[in-house]
């Protein structure tokens, strides 16, 4: 699970380095990453490291962070909405993501 930190400027979440240098290649770790509840979020609301939503997606993806927890209620204090399903779409068809990247997130054995 990546956190709601940041390493050398770079969310968790967003960071290619702590993902994929570092947990898939040098660790070799082959499962799924998740995000924390609101750490997607986090990175363009808290962070301000992406402009937009679309922007925040494609990073977090790119980096991998194959999954975005959890889609709770919008009237729940915890809530974080769903920025992969609400923003995702619109960024493969901007061109900003490439619809490959979603793909390797549901099939985590394309990493290896």
């Amino acid at each position: 699970m990546c956190s709601y930190n940041s390493i050398n400027g770079v969310p968790s979440c967003a960071n290619k380095w702590l993902l994929g240098e570092l947990l898939r290649g040098t660790w070799n770790f082959s499962g799924y990453v998740t995000s924390d509840s609101g750490a997607i979020n986090d990175i363009y609301s808290s962070h301000h490291y992406t402009r937009n939503w679309t922007q925040t997606v494609t990073k977090a993806l790119e980096a991998g962070c194959d999954i975005e927890s959890a889609n709770w209620k919008n009237d729940e204090p915890w809530a974080t909405g769903g920025k992969y399903i609400d923003y995702g779409p619109a960024a493969i068809r901007s061109g900003e993501l490439d619809e490959k990247v979603p793909e390797t997130a549901l099939h985590t054995e394309e990493y290896l």
